[in-house]
Formats: structure tokens, sequence, C-alpha cells
């Protein structure tokens, strides 16, 4: 017996499916692609026969209007028995049921063609087309609610684009596949009967392969609890409840509804237009059909693949209002094309295309919002509206136009003003996820965002991000990098802009006032309470030296009040954009390469009470130290190269002291571990020199030479030639127990004797804006410097601090001490 899938939920934190749930996936698709080709196979091959053998009767005119009507009945008398048999039994059953199902309506198809009267035939394919879209009916709802089972939550945005895209592939090749097949066969001077004869054959033993398909899909359980009752039968109404009794649903169904409103009308107008393209030529007015079906075929198989990409992480909805925008124009541009030409076919393209974008994210956002208990008749309430969406496009729209003998460039032109208002609607109503999507496609085409342990932070309640600060970018970065819409706090005075006010109103931002301490821990808390993820830079400064700023108590009862998951996070490989202070300067300076590279860790989630400073501050460290180790494996296989020394030059990349162009003296002596660190140093950033002799710097520039050394080396500083003109500073990297340096211009750094583990730097005071001047020490007098990202973890820095009496204050720096070791000392 073929096993049943997970439990949904316990799929997500799996890094890929399990061999059974991948296979029974592809099955799946499969299946419901033969599926689609069939029905659409059988479509354009009715429209065409009629065509053929009724041209100037009502019948064989408007062949396309009925069928597209009949398909959407099912939906309508059947959709609440289709949900319920769904719910109660196996999907996976009922998908097997619905393909033996097909097979015997294709043989009612091939016995009403044999009885060769052009009348009875069509009336008698008609009703056998009801029969095919009864089955239908009945097979939506299980194909699209087996999904969710299979892959669970996470992956269901990319799989719902998958099952998009090979719907739409069986949709454009059985439209297309049926109507040329048809037209080549009247080319070669067969008869119209004939001519329809050997591809319905086809296609009937085409239909037997779906059977085993569907047997090799995996069990899926049965849901016993969703008891049969006589008002299953009556139950459109409940149905509808469930979709309008939640709104983001609702207006999801709706989307949907529109999406098939238009494709169906769409549809049928090409039928017009193919005919008005080749007047009395049904052959190629056939193959122009086809060919236009599979434009606009080919257009949704390339739209739900871009949609599907963009939501592989996450359901992206701010693709809807921008597919809206280009179902809207890709309309307009083909009822103003030539009568000829081949304009209409990229019009066709534009229309799928963005109708593929515009519907994958809403079907992915509906699957993922209904109870696992309600998703079934949540989909068959929707096929019931996108039933009437079709037969309002059908029968009220295009049957209309064509008794007005509206010629079919003009229908087109007269659908794209509705399409237009639909486009702003869907704008407004997605003005957030619209422009968080705008906003994050850019920083994903300027980052390479990568996000690490993103499993830590909760899927849902509340949660407060808390990041070092980095750059101007991190918020966007951030928010990137994680798979919840995150609201960010800002102070007030910049919210208050009006030219930015609205923007930030629409993203969501959270404006607290630095001056109303109370107020702006309410607003935060008022948010985490409502279950939203906010981020917090408690810090509340960019960092102008690279390394951790003092952390703000602030967050600590926003957590509290708001009672809500506390997530430190880490930006690393930040520190070196043109939006941070690298380099002494904002802005005023190149990209280093495109697609930066940038990963943002998620630490622990810290209990609101648990969340202090301390904690904070510890797992930032504990983050820096996978991180850079991480990076340095990537240095591993560099010839001669030093691991200690790598380790060194990594923590020093992340840190505001040495420009390009500068030169590093080194006073210590050659291969040692400054030596080594530095050489290191200079592989990474090649912009920088390494020199060793005291006698080469005289010809360097004003303010360009950095001199490191340990303490033994600094009476060295006094002989290099030109000091005081080339000299920017000295560094002075040593262990604990060397003496004290009383120099000026001198900055101490923690070089542990043991390792060579360059633990702590001092660096030059920042430049500040006028008025925070102090805010951010890049030394302090007495100490050893500032400890480094990366140096240690909490574990081993507090077993260094023991053992060497030496404590860490709230800014971090290391410093002798013989309190107790405290974040407050």
């Amino acid at each position: 017996m073929i096993p049943s899938p997970a439990d949904p939920a316990s799929l997500n934190d799996l890094p890929e499916l399990p061999p059974q749930n991948r296979r029974s996936l592809w099955f799946v698709l499969g299946v419901q692609s033969l599926n689609a080709f069939n029905d659409n196979f059988v479509k354009m091959l009715l429209i065409a026969f009629a065509g053929a053998v009724a041209h100037g009767t009502d019948l064989g005119d408007s062949m396309q209007v009925y069928l597209g009507a009949i398909f959407s009945v099912p939906y309508i008398f059947f959709a609440p028995l289709a949900g319920w048999l769904s719910d109660h039994y196996s999907k996976q059953r009922v998908i097997v049921w619905m393909q033996i199902a097909q097979v015997v309506v294709f043989a009612a198809f091939i016995a009403a063609i044999a009885l060769h009267e052009a009348t009875l035939t069509l009336w008698l394919s008609l009703l056998a087309f009801f029969l095919l879209a009864t089955q239908a009916a009945f097979f939506s709802p299980a194909k699209m609610g087996i999904i969710k089972e299979l892959v669970g939550d996470r992956r269901l945005g990319s799989a719902n684009g998958m099952l998009q895209m090979t719907m739409f592939l069986g949709i454009l090749s059985g439209m297309w596949a049926g109507g040329t097949w048809f037209g080549m066969r009247l080319a070669d001077q067969h008869d119209p009967w004939s001519a329809v004869w050997v591809p319905m054959l086809v296609v009937s033993v085409l239909a037997l392969l779906q059977i085993p398909g569907a047997m090799a899909v995996q069990a899926t359980p049965e849901h016993a609890a969703v008891k049969f009752h006589r008002g299953v039968l009556f139950e459109h109404f409940t149905h509808l409840k469930l979709v309008f009794g939640n709104r983001p649903i609702k207006l999801a169904a709706f989307g949907v509804s529109y999406f098939w409103f238009m494709s169906n009308a769409v549809g049928s107008i090409l039928v017009t237009l193919s005919h008005e393209r080749h007047v009395g030529n049904p052959a190629d007015a056939s193959t122009a059909l086809s060919t236009m079906a599979a434009m606009l075929g080919l257009g949704v198989i390339l739209g739900s693949a871009v949609a599907s990409l963009a939501s592989r992480r996450k359901i992206e909805l701010g693709i809807v209002p921008i597919a809206g925008i280009g179902m809207a124009l890709a309309t307009l541009a083909a009822g103003l094309s030539p009568h000829q030409g081949p304009m209409v076919y990229l019009a066709m393209v534009g229309i799928g295309f963005s109708g593929g974008a515009f519907m994958t994210p809403l079907y992915a956002f509906v699957q993922n919002r209904c109870p696992p208990e309600e998703l079934a008749r949540v989909l068959s309430a929707m096929n019931l509206m996108d039933c009437i969406a079709s037969i309002v496009a059908n029968i009220a729209v295009v049957k209309v136009m064509l008794l007005m003998k509206v010629p079919a460039t003009t229908q087109l032109v007269l659908l794209s003003p509705l399409a237009i208002i639909a486009a702003i609607y869907m704008t407004r109503l997605l003005s957030q996820d619209f422009l968080r999507f705008i906003l994050l496609t850019i920083v994903r085409s300027a980052y390479d965002v990568k996000a690490v342990n993103l499993s830590q932070v909760p899927k849902n309640g509340g949660v407060l991000l808390l990041p070092n600060h980095v750059s101007y970018v991190d918020a966007l970065l951030i928010g990137a990098a994680c798979d919840r819409k995150v609201r960010f706090v800002m102070w007030d005075v910049l919210y208050n802009i009006k030219c930015l006010t609205w923007f930030l109103r629409i993203v969501g931002t959270v404006p607290i006032s630095a001056t109303r301490a109370k107020d702006a821990i309410r607003s935060v808390a008022a948010a985490l309470k409502e279950g939203q993820i906010v981020c917090l830079f408690p810090e509340g400064q960019i960092t102008r030296h690279g390394m951790f700023n003092e952390l703000r108590k602030g967050f600590e009862l926003m957590a509290r009040q708001g009672d809500a998951k506390v997530v430190p996070v880490y930006l690393e490989g930040i520190y070196g954009s043109i939006f941070s202070f690298e380099g002494g300067t904002f802005f005023k300076k190149w990209p280093k390469s495109l697609r930066y590279p940038v990963s943002v860790h998620f630490g622990v989630p810290l209990a609101a009470r648990e969340a202090t400073t301390e904690a904070v501050r510890n797992q930032w460290f504990d983050m820096t130290v996978a991180a850079l180790d991480s990076r340095a494996l990537g240095y591993s296989a560099v010839p001669n190269a030093v691991p200690q020394a790598t380790a060194n030059a990594l923590r020093l990349m992340e840190i505001e002291w040495a420009l390009s162009g500068d030169t590093l003296l080194c006073l210590a002596a050659p291969g040692s571990v400054i030596h080594q660190t530095l050489t290191a140093y200079a592989r990474i950033k090649p912009e920088i020199h390494v020199v060793t002799s005291t006698d080469t710097v005289s010809a360097c520039a004003k303010s360009s030479v950095i001199a490191i050394g340990t303490v033994a080396d600094m009476s060295k500083v006094q002989n290099i030639p030109d000091w005081s003109r080339v000299g920017r500073f000295v560094m002075c990297w040593d262990s604990v127990e060397a003496t004290a340096i009383d120099m000026p211009e001198v900055y101490r750094g923690l070089l542990e004797s043991g390792s060579g583990a360059l633990i702590a730097a001092s660096v030059p005071d920042p430049i500040m804006p006028a008025g925070e001047e102090g805010n951010q020490a890049g030394h302090r007098a007495g100490s050893l410097g500032h400890l480094l990202p990366g140096a240690m973890d909490q574990v081993s820095l507090q077993a260094f601090l023991t053992a060497n009496a030496l404590s860490l204050t709230v800014d971090h720096f290391l410093v002798p001490s013989i309190q107790p070791l405290t974040s407050e000392t």
C-alpha cells in the first residue's frame, strides 16, 4: 500500500520533501496536465468541427460561447457536492475516480460522432461536454486540495505555481493540438467527419494513461467527521459564507473570478477574430485560432513560472497589482493591433503572462489561509464564483457583442476599461504588498540576500526582531530575508516628513517618539499583541566604526507588554556597502560588486522576560563567530593562507580603520602573527598595501600610513622617516600582560598570546553629525580595545574575561576589572 503523506505542518521543517511526497506531487501535476490537455483538445476540436459542418447557423457560429457557458454550469450545480466528496474521502481516491469518468465521457463523444448527422451530433456533443465539465468540477477541488497535503505550507506558493503552470501547459497544448490537427486534416482534403474522427480516438486513448498515474499518487487521509446530509446538495450559500466570512479570502476569490472572466471573454473573442482574419477559409481559421490560443497559453505558463519563482519562499501578493496592470495594457494592445501581422500574437502572450502571474499568488494565498477541513469547500465555492464569472463573460458580454455584430478587435478594446479599473482597484487594495514587492525586488537585484536559520523565526504570533544597525538599507534587507511581513520602528521626526509619510504609512512603519517613551513602548507592544512581526534596532544608530554600539533597554518593556518572542538578528557583510559608513562616508563610493552578498542571521527566540540587553548581545556575538567561521572556510584553499591570520583579517574587515589606498606598515617581525594578519587583510582588501620597512613610507601620501606592532615595537615609530606627514595613527596589538602604552594616537588592541587571535581593537572615533559627538567611541583610555565581531562566542568570552580579570562595558570595550562580570560594568 502507498503510504500516506506526512502531516503538512511537519513538512515545513524538512530541508526537502520526502521521496514519496515528491513523486506524488509530480504524478498529480502530470495527471492534471493531461486532463486539461484532453478537455481543451476536445473543446477546440468541437469549435472547429461545428464551424465546418454548421457554418452560418447559430449553433455553428456560437459554439465557443455555448461550450464556455456549459463548462461552467456543473460547477454551479455540483460544486458543493464536489467539495464535500473531496473533504470526506481521500483526495487521491477522488482523483482516480475522475480519471475513469473522463474515459467514459470520451466514449460518449465517439458515439455521437458515429451518428454522422450534423445537428444531432452537435447537440449530443454539447451534452457530452456537459458531462466532461461535470467530471472537471469534481476533479478540481481534489487536485487543488491535495497539494497542501503533499508539500505543506512553506512550499505551497511554489507548488501552486507549478500546478498552474502545468495545468496551462495542458490547456495550451490541448487548444493548439485540437484546432491545428483538425485544420491540417481539413486542408488535406478530408471532410469534417473524417477530420474529427481520428483526433477523437487518439485523445481517448491518451485519457487511459491518467488512470495509472492517479493510482501512483500516495494515499491521503479521509475526514470522516465531514458527514453527508441532504443539505450538502444545496450548500452553495454555506460554502460562499466560508469565503465571504473571511475578507482576505473573499477578495482573493473575487480576484480569481476576475481572471476567469477575462480569460473566457478573451478566449471566446479569439474565435471571432480568427474567422474575421480568414473569411471563408475554415482550415486557416482553425489554425489561426489554435495559434492565438497557444500564444495566450504560452504567456500563462511563463507568467505562472515567474510568479512561482518569486513565491518560492513566501507568497508574493505584490505581484497581483503589477499583473493586473499588465493584463489591462495587453488587452488594449490586442484590440489596437493591425488586422494582419504579428502584433496580436505578442499581445496574446502579454495577456496570458499577466494572467498567469495574477492568479498564481491568489490561489496560493487562499490555499494557505484556509483550514484543511474547509479548503476543499472553499475551493468549491471559488469554482462556483469562477463559473458565474465565465457565464457572464460568455453570455452577457461576448454573446451580446456577437449579436450586435461588434468586430473582435473592438470587443477587446471595450474590455480594456474594465481591466484598467480592476487594476487600479487592486493596486489600492494591495498597496502595501505592491510597494513591498517593488522595493524588495530592487533590493534583491542589488544584494544577494541569504537568510541563515530563518526557521528560528516563529511562524505565528508577535515577534520582535532585534538586529544590529549597519546601513540605511538594513530594514529592506531584513524584509527581503524574512518570510513574514515585517513592520519597522522609526522615529516620528522622520515619519512626519510630508514627502515620506504616505509611503511609510502604506508599508506599515510604526512611528515612535524619542520624547514620549511610554507612548513608544505602547505603540510597539500593540503591534506585537496583534500577532505582527516588528523590527527594532536596539542600538538606535547606524554604526560608524563597524562594531556594535550600546544596546538601549526600551525593547525589554516592549516585548513584555506585547507578550512577544524576541529574535536577535545579525547582519553580516553589509559593512562595505555604499549605504554603510565604510570608508568614512555614506553613499559617496562605488558599489564593490553587482548583487553584493549579504547574510541575515536569525538567532534563537527568547521569551520576553529572558530578552535582556546582555542576552541579545551574547547572541549577536555567537552569530558573528558562526558567520566569520563560515566565511573563513572560503579562504582555506588560498595558497599560503594561515587560518588564524585569515580569521583575524576577516574581523578587521568588519571595522572602520584602514581606507582604500592606505599603506600598512608592519612594525612586527616578518612572519609574525601580526604580519600574517596584515598580509591576509591586504589579500582580501587589495586596495591596501603592506610594507615591513620604515624606509619605504616616505614616498607615501599625506596621512596614509598606519603603523601596527606590539608594545615592544612602539619605539620604532620615532624612527620612521617623515612620520609627522605620512602617518595617520599607530595600532598596538598585544596581550593582556603587555605594559600600558603612553603615546598619543596609539590605539590599543588585544592579541591573545597563545593562539594569536585578534580579540579586540581600538580605532579612531568616527566622524559624527553635529550634536552627536562622542556617541560612538572608537577607543577608550585604559581599555584593551573594542571586542571584535567574530572574536568569541558568549561561553568563550565569559571564560576569557574571568581568567584575565576583565569585564565588558555596555559599549563593548574590554577593560581591567575586579568587579563581578556584568554588561553594566
